[in-house]
């Protein structure tokens, strides 16, 4: 699987790396989309934006936007689940100016409950995928991050939650909370997943081997890949943010990121298991 996006990717506490940096180690790297991603104000003090600061963030990806050619930038912001009822950290109307909206929870003191004590873990695993699943159901998100599930039951319901809304999963390089067996278990119900750095300088852009590990030993196949070449991001952004074809035509349409007959001279779904050998001998599941 050739990954040809990486919509997860922070610049540094509270958003003090340059955008530019991040731009371009995306572009070395031959990725044709980036998204940086502010952290939401509210979901965390020492880490999260103010409003003034994810303006100027807006503006900033903006500008770099405008003057990156081959490659798509987008405005992204990771917010936190912060009710049962699937709250999020950030209202409607700011979540609305960012290009994609992630959610998951944060690492804190209950999470660790889950290796101190089983039955309080679990209760407090139920509760945050309960929450995270009424999140997709009540609110306009993309991608969901860090799901903290650890039973199939858990991963499957949140799975099916997603499924119906087409929000995606994420496959994180840099934390391995969906493991082999989530995988399986939630590609089962029919969710398509992300495999995403979660980058938080840019030397991390695009570097996503363990990701791509942990999806070849669950078995995936490219097409469930979203940001990989054959998983149709394109479509898929069209579907999720009703903006038409030519929208995205700038960046999804360039060589090398749609295969198609003009570009390799073989018929779409011809290639057989060598061709993507770039892809399913990385890395090593941890």
């Amino acid at each position: 699987m050739k990954i040809i996006a990486d919509l997860h990717c922070h610049t540094g506490i509270r958003g003090r790396a340059a955008v530019l940096d991040y731009v371009t180690v995306a572009m070395s790297r031959g990725l044709g989309a980036v998204a940086i991603t502010g952290r939401s104000p509210g979901s965390a003090q020492w880490l999260g934006m103010s409003p003034s600061e994810a303006d100027r963030l807006l503006a900033e990806i903006a500008e770099v936007g405008r003057r990156s050619e081959g490659l798509r930038v987008f405005s992204a912001v990771e917010c936190r689940v912060v009710s049962p009822r699937g709250e999020l950290s950030l209202p409607a109307e700011i979540r609305g100016q960012f290009e994609l909206v992630l959610a998951g929870f944060a690492d804190g003191p209950l999470q660790w409950a889950t290796h101190l004590h089983h039955t309080l873990g679990r209760r407090h695993r139920i509760r945050r995928t309960t929450a995270l699943a009424e999140a997709v159901h009540r609110n306009e998100i993309d991608v969901i991050t860090n799901p903290g599930c650890q039973s199939a039951s858990e991963i499957k319901e949140l799975a099916r939650a997603c499924a119906a809304s087409e929000t995606a999963l994420e496959i994180g390089a840099r934390h391995p909370v969906m493991t082999i067996e989530h995988c399986r278990v939630a590609a089962r119900e029919g969710v398509k997943f992300l495999i995403n750095s979660d980058a938080h300088h840019p030397k991390d852009v695009g570097l996503v081997p363990r990701g791509i590990a942990i999806a070849r030993a669950a078995g995936l196949k490219p097409e469930q890949i979203l940001n990989s070449e054959m998983g149709r991001l394109f479509a898929w952004l069209e579907r999720k943010k009703g903006r038409g074809p030519s929208f995205w035509a700038d960046w999804a349409e360039q060589p090398g990121l749609i295969a198609d007959e003009e570009q390799t001279g073989e018929p779409r779904g011809t290639r057989d298991k060598s061709y993507w050998t770039d892809w399913s001998t990385q890395g090593k599941v941890h």
